[in-house]
């Protein structure tokens, strides 16, 4: 019963909170002085251990293992590009021996915290960010001699500190309604295992309020254990009936597949069920993570321009517009400060009080009472007409 209470803690308290756009893939950055929450409930039930060869080991008797945990993280908006982020992860785990002695453990596993850039669009719909992040274990394991008695603490699992730096990848519309994601990082993880690549890579198909996908992830070592020609010298720790934990030269392959539902403008739940199919010093099992994003609005880039209003040196008209509206001319030039290279911002005004930022540019060409601004930036599909204003600094 414990076990069980645990566990619908974990994985129902995603659905106390509100969530972000069912389209933001991890490449994207927290909007602008915008809040992200992201709540995770994960369970995973294994079937078999790898050993160091790749070789399955079944269960005897009554042996048994089982994991769940529940993460949050918080990311704000730094900057339009930069999102620092934090956060703690609670983590339960329980093993049952041949006899069906059982031992369990549970609390906070860890804290993290880093940060995540990301790059302007290189190309059509694709979209790139670097993330670095920093995690350190709350508690100490402690070590036994090989064959020593291991004692009644089971581990919560590997202690240390922990750094990963990765890439993130995402293309929309790479098959008609559908978004390819892509993670790729450096991981050295704690215990001072090996160091490790970690990939994920997956596509969703998105309809209505839906997202449907599926993908896979893995661990690829860098075969850099020190026990790894002497795996018998390595210090014992009570991990229980799992491989999980103090391993050597990690490795796995565990394909998943993903749905998930839009619950309004900025919020969503997914719920994920993926199969370790093969692996090294690790367990076989099925995992699954329910997973629940709210975000705040933050601010837009439109909304900074406008913000910035009162900075603003130069204010003029729109005289003409080009046949594709790719540049626009104004009645201001040298003689009022306008200068080559000077930004400026397009709005639809009114006598109603209407003042929509519709585009941005650079000026082009200047004379001195005009100059032709070429716009860079477009911020809405109004058609730019004679008349909007110019405003630039």
């Amino acid at each position: 019963m414990r076990f069980i209470s645990l566990f619908l803690c974990l994985g129902l308290t995603p659905l106390l909170v509100s969530a972000q756009s069912l389209t933001a893939s991890p490449a994207s950055t927290t909007p602008y002085k915008a809040y992200r929450i992201h709540l995770t409930g994960e369970y995973f039930k294994p079937t078999a251990r790898f050993d160091l060869q790749g070789n399955q080991r079944f269960y005897d008797g009554n042996e048994d293992f089982r994991f769940a945990q529940s993460q949050l993280r918080l990311s704000y908006g730094w900057t339009n590009r930069l999102e620092i982020f934090g956060g703690a992860r609670m983590r339960y785990v329980e093993s049952m021996d041949f006899d069906g002695d059982s031992l369990s453990n549970s609390g906070m596993e860890s804290v993290f915290g880093g940060i995540k850039y990301g790059f302007p669009n290189w190309i059509d719909n694709w979209r790139f960010s670097v993330e670095a992040l920093y995690r350190q274990t709350s508690y100490t394991n402690e070590e036994f001699a090989p064959l020593q008695a291991s004692g009644n603490n089971i581990i919560l699992g590997d202690d240390g500190s922990s750094f990963k730096l990765g890439m993130h990848a995402a293309r929309n519309r790479f098959i008609m309604n559908s978004q390819f994601r892509g993670y790729l990082a450096y991981h050295r993880p704690a215990n001072q295992l090996s160091q490790e690549i970690l990939y994920d890579v997956s596509l969703n198909w998105f309809r209505d309020q839906w997202l449907f996908g599926g993908g896979f992830e893995g661990i690829y070592s860098l075969g850099l254990d020190d026990f790894e020609a002497e795996p018998g010298l390595k210090p014992d720790m009570n991990t229980g009936k799992t491989n999980l934990f103090n391993s050597i030269n990690r490795e796995k392959f565990e394909p998943y597949v993903v749905i998930g539902r839009q619950l309004s403008g900025r919020s969503h739940v997914d719920l994920r069920v993926s199969q370790v199919m093969q692996g090294k010093s690790t367990d076989e099992g099925t995992r699954f993570l329910l997973s629940f994003t709210w975000g705040s609005q933050g601010v837009s880039d439109a909304q900074r321009r406008v913000e910035s209003f009162k900075e603003y040196s130069v204010e003029a008209s729109v005289i003409k517009v080009s046949p594709r509206g790719a540049f626009v001319q104004i009645d201001k030039g040298l003689g009022q400060d306008v200068d080559k290279g000077m930004r400026f911002d397009i709005y639809q005004t009114d006598f109603l009080g209407k003042n929509e930022l519709v585009a941005s540019g650079v000026v082009y060409e200047v004379s001195a009472s005009s100059a032709i601004i070429r716009l860079s930036q477009r911020y809405s599909e109004v058609t730019i007409e004679p008349g909007f204003r110019a405003r630039g600094n």
